[in-house]
């Protein structure tokens, strides 16, 4: 015989994500869907701190202007 239990279970749903660069918040699914996410664990001797993380989220139209400033060839 199974004996079950009904439980209740919370979870996050996204709501918005804003831009580290830009600070627009974004609350449509298909510039969510677009963000660029960055993540790096600094290493020993780092600027940023020894074993420091790093976390970046994106935008789209942000990244575009940051890669945009290298060299096309």
């Amino acid at each position: 015989m199974k004996i079950t239990q009904t439980i209740l279970k919370e979870f996050e749903e996204l709501k918005a994500i804003q831009c580290d660069f830009c600070k627009n918040k974004y609350y449509d699914i298909f510039e969510i869907q677009e963000f660029i996410e960055i993540t790096h664990q600094c290493g020993y001797g780092s600027v940023f701190g020894d074993g420091q993380i790093i976390n970046l989220d994106i935008c789209q139209h942000c990244f575009e202007k940051i890669i945009s400033t290298f060299d096309k060839k």
